[in-house]
């Protein structure tokens, strides 16, 4: 996927569908909150704006009906129920959905695509047909509007082609619909496109823009800000209109006009006698139904006569009614009057429509025009406080390009001209001609002084340096900057490559002095090499503190999953979050989800008892999970803590030995904790049968595999019938590690300090053989030994110190302590591990390797699966 554009939806959308979430879960606990109802119709809104700019119609037509039905839910035609929330909160799976196979591959499934359109049916079926009837009806009355426009509205401002199609569309039989849409300020940030969706209206004949406000100064003006409105000609029907403009449907309106209205001639008024000539001869062609050669004489008079006048015009509008006689007749009768009145043409019908009074010839142009040259020539008087000729110079072009555009939509050809070469002759400099070519055009001159007064004191033009200080306010918001995490994995891979670049500074300076013998050299390397260490530590602490992340991106999803749940097992459970705000980083907070999913899942289902049962016991009929998370020196530290029936150990025996999982010897002397423990053995479940939640044997055993993947542990506290505590304990950051460097038959390896408890010398006649397996006792506690070189198969004997003491290293592997002979022990060290990749991933007694100063690899112990493979 390349598409950038793309991508940031899809990343935005992510963040708004868990924000719409969380809202919805929050409204059934406080429906009458406006401000969520609010925001969330805001959201989904903006949601459904920016799927519109991508060919997904299925998710925003989805969106589109999950938006009208909030917003009934926000204007209080219906209220929030457990129902909606459902209906939405599915709506919006099925866009998470939609967004994840959008991301994989561009597109969307087809059984996507129908869980959309059978969503979206059922939305509208349930709630949204008494207002799409009310909508259809709104779209179906249009006479009395049609009146309204007509009064409003001055067709003479289209340029006469534009009309001239229409009215030749109207007579094929099709219906002219005047439409008006005022987009919204905030229509970018919706994702709308206000020109894009105008220019592709459907059987578009014309269209213009214009300000709805003016703009006094064009330097305070908000560019992110719609302040235009569109005014456009279709001879598309309304269904096919209604369906373009579906997303703003609130901010269109739609008029049926009657083709007549379009029918203004214009031009210059130079009557004569060849007129009343030409209207004598038409009527007597139209008595003896003698077309063709009314339309001969029309068409030698057209080309004969200057294109400008008055008469050219009202030919022009004769040639093409001539083409459907006899129905137009009585238009024709009405044009011919006109000529020799020359005044504008009355079509009288039976239903006579209401007409706007054409303006008397001296006004040169309609209102709307002449507002735009009047703010335009408000700009040019404060064009002369600019001192900057840059910013003089493209305000200028602006104002230019205004009126310009605005001579060209009239179809003003002989001002156009006119104007064209005064703009040529109008520089930041000196642009009087330019004032002056306004002021007649506008009929009044307006004095430099009262400008001045016209605009408020506030609002003033310049480009001075106390005004940059002015405007410069304080940051209040600090900005966020999304970044693709692979970059960040590439810095973090790029200063683990400096680290050991750094490391090897040492080595050279030990080699320049001892080989070399330089050792000013060698100090000079010393002393570049603290600058360097110090610098690396902080680029390193830095790109850890890019990668952390708050638990609160795991933590988010879970109100969702237990208020579903809950439902499914007719609990009453609240979900209390703690410490979202803990940071770790960013693959320690992703390896937290599936762990933490089986826990509250557990915790819901075996945790949590039904409301009647814990009335019975005493307690509050409302169950309670908290989601805890806090730092402990480093690591990060999650608690899930529930006030159910807690962990029945003697249960937990039994049934671990009808399984077979532990021998009757194990059973007897078993220890309450041991018991427990027991829930994290393969294929172990205390659920009789087996369900969509539990039963399967699968939970707790992927739980403690997830979290000692990433160097993790599991702890379990539970009384009965008082709840149950389990807590996870993983690293701060999984980018750096601390590991012990030993030595075993002249090979350095490391191992990683979670796992080392300490270490020891023990003497050879202290280890002893106990039923095959080698042992020693430590403080009391009988510790098995395992020799290292016999693990790795280094056919090599161990050696020993003056005393005949092995060095031998203390591990905790699942709780339990566990000895290795080693030759000898060496420094702790911070390293970057990079794990092994291709056919070298299935050497699991190795977690990787790391790069040391000197140059050298330093495979790194998997201390777990080391001593599973002794068991093999």
């Amino acid at each position: 996927m390349s598409n950038s554009l793309l991508e940031q939806f899809i990343i935005e959308s992510r963040d708004y569908l868990q924000r719409i979430g969380e809202i919805l879960i929050a409204l059934e606990e406080n429906v009458e909150d406006k401000a969520l109802l609010n925001e969330l119709f805001r959201i989904v809104h903006t949601l459904k704006g920016n799927s519109g700019l991508f060919d997904f119609p299925s998710m925003t037509k989805l969106l589109h009906a999950s938006e009208d039905l909030m917003n009934l839910v926000r204007e209080g035609t219906i209220p929030y129920s457990s129902e909606i929330a459902d209906l939405l909160l599915e709506a919006m799976d099925i866009v998470s959905i939609m967004i994840d196979e959008i991301e994989d591959s561009g597109s969307l499934s087809h059984n996507s695509i129908q869980s959309a359109e059978e969503k979206t049916k059922v939305i509208k079926e349930k709630f949204l047909k008494a207002p799409e009837k009310k909508e259809k009806e709104i779209l179906e009355k249009p006479e009395k509007k049609e009146k309204i426009t007509e009064q409003i509205f001055d067709f003479s401002i289209i340029p006469e082609e534009f009309r001239i199609k229409a009215v030749k569309e109207a007579l094929k039989g099709k219906k002219i619909i005047f439409i008006q849409y005022s987009p919204e300020a905030e229509c970018f940030y919706k994702g709308e496109d206000p020109l894009y969706l105008v220019r592709n209206t459907p059987e578009l004949i014309w269209a213009r823009s214009y300000l709805r406000e003016e703009i006094p100064d064009p330097s305070l003006m908000d560019i992110y800000q719609c302040i235009s409105n569109f005014e456009l000609l279709s001879s598309a029907n309304k269904e096919e209109l209604s369906e373009h403009f579906k997303y703003v449907l609130d901010q269109v309106k739609f008029f049926d006009i009657e083709f007549t209205n379009l029918i203004i001639p214009q031009g210059e008024k130079n009557g004569g006698p060849v007129y009343e000539d030409f209207v004598s001869d038409a009527r007597k062609y139209l008595e003896e139904n003698n077309i063709q050669t009314f339309k001969n004489a029309v068409k030698s008079l057209i080309e004969l006569s200057s294109p400008e006048l008055y008469f050219a015009s009202v030919l022009r509008w004769i040639e093409l009614l001539i083409e459907h006689l006899p129905e137009t007749r009585n238009i024709i009768e009405a044009l011919l009057q006109s000529l020799e009145t020359m005044a504008p043409p009355v079509f009288k019908f039976e239903k006579e429509p209401v007409l706007i009074p054409q303006k008397e010839e001296k006004a040169e142009f309609p209102d709307e025009f002449l507002n735009i040259l009047n703010s335009q020539k408000t700009v040019l008087e404060k064009l002369r406080t600019i001192e900057n000729n840059l910013i003089k110079s493209n305000i200028l072009k602006s104002i230019i390009s205004s009126i310009e555009n605005g001579l060209i939509s009239l179809g003003k050809t002989e001002f156009l001209n006119e104007f064209k070469e005064i703009s040529q002759k109008t520089s930041p400099d000196d642009f009087n001609l330019l004032k002056k070519w306004i002021e007649k055009k506008c009929g009044f001159s307006l004095a430099s002084e009262k400008v001045e007064e016209a605009v408020s004191p506030e609002v003033t033009f310049t480009s001075t340096e106390p005004q940059e200080k002015e405007v410069s306010l304080p940051h209040v918001v600090s900005k966020v900057l999304k970044v693709d995490e692979t970059k960040i994995d590439r810095l973090m891979n790029l200063i683990g490559e400096f680290v050991v670049a750094k490391n090897s500074l040492p080595y050279l300076a030990q080699k320049a002095d001892n080989f070399y013998g330089i050792s000013e050299l060698s100090k000079e390397i010393k002393a570049q090499y603290s600058v360097l260490n110090r610098i690396s530590e902080e680029m390193q602490d830095a790109i850890m503190q890019i990668r952390m992340v708050p638990v609160s991106t795991v933590f988010q999803r879970f109100p969702r999953l237990v208020r579903d749940l809950s439902k499914k097992l007719n609990k009453k459970v609240k979900l209390i979050i703690e410490g979202e705000e803990t940071e770790a980083d960013k693959n320690v907070i992703e390896s937290l989800s599936d762990p933490l999913i089986h826990i509250v899942r557990n915790s819901l289902d075996h945790g949590i008892e039904t409301p009647e049962e814990r009335i019975s016991k005493g307690k509050p009929e409302t169950g309670t999970i908290i989601l805890r998370a806090k730092h402990e020196a480093d690591h990060v530290l999650i608690e899930v803590i529930d006030d159910g029936k807690g962990i029945d150990a003697e249960k937990i025996k039994l049934k671990a030995y009808q399984k077979g999982l532990i021998t009757e010897e194990q059973f007897e002397k078993m220890k309450e904790n041991e018991a427990i423990n027991l829930i994290f053995l393969p294929g172990f479940s205390t659920s009789e049968t087996a369900t969509d939640l539990s039963g399967r044997g699968v939970g707790m055993d992927v739980v403690r595999t997830a979290v000692e993947k990433f160097g993790g542990s599991v702890r379990i506290q539970s009384a009965i019938d008082k709840g149950t505590t389990i807590t996870l304990s993983l690293p701060l950051s999984m980018a750096v590690s601390h590991v012990m460097i030993i030595e075993s038959a002249g090979r350095k390896y490391g191992v990683p300090m979670e796992s080392v408890v300490e270490t020891v010398r023990v003497s050879k006649q202290k280890i002893k053989k106990v039923k095959g397996k080698m042992t020693t006792v430590l403080r009391n506690k009988i510790v098995p030994i395992f020799y290292l070189n016999d693990l790795l198969d280094i056919n090599k004997p161990h050696i020993t110190n003056e005393d005949a003491e092995f060095a031998v290293l203390v591990l905790s592997i699942k709780g339990e302590l566990t000895g290795i002979v080693v030759d000898k022990f060496h420094e702790t060290a911070d390293i970057i591990l990079k794990p092994f990749i291709g056919f070298l991933a299935n050497m699991r007694v190795f977690s990787g390797t790391a790069i040391m100063g000197d140059g050298s690899v330093l495979l790194i112990i998997n201390p777990k699966e080391l001593i599973n493979a002794s068991r093999i």
